[in-house]
């Protein structure tokens, strides 16, 4: 049997990069990077399982979470929006 990652663990693991955030090294961690890129993965390889309208509101929010010139509480904001899109879809 071969595991195919759903929906739900890239919702798991935007959450989780969310607490790693809060550590010393915030958004420049290692887990931080690993959970974030992890989802982000998932998230593209499950594109045809989400209505387009969803995808486009999950990618703005995750787009924005990038940008470091924001605030760390705004940034983890949009990635919890993105994994609550992600858990109701």
């Amino acid at each position: 049997m071969v595991y195919q990652p759903a929906l739900q663990d890239s919702a798991s693991d935007l959450w989780r990069c969310v607490y790693a955030s809060f550590g010393k090294e915030t958004f420049a961690s290692p887990s931080f990077k690993g959970f974030f890129n992890n989802g982000l993965a998932v998230i593209s390889s499950c594109r045809g399982m989400l209505d387009p309208r969803r995808l486009g509101l999950i990618e703005d929010c995750l787009s924005r979470a990038q940008k470091e010139d924001l605030e760390p509480n705004k940034r983890r904001e949009d990635i919890l929006t993105a994994a609550v899109l992600l858990k109701s879809a």
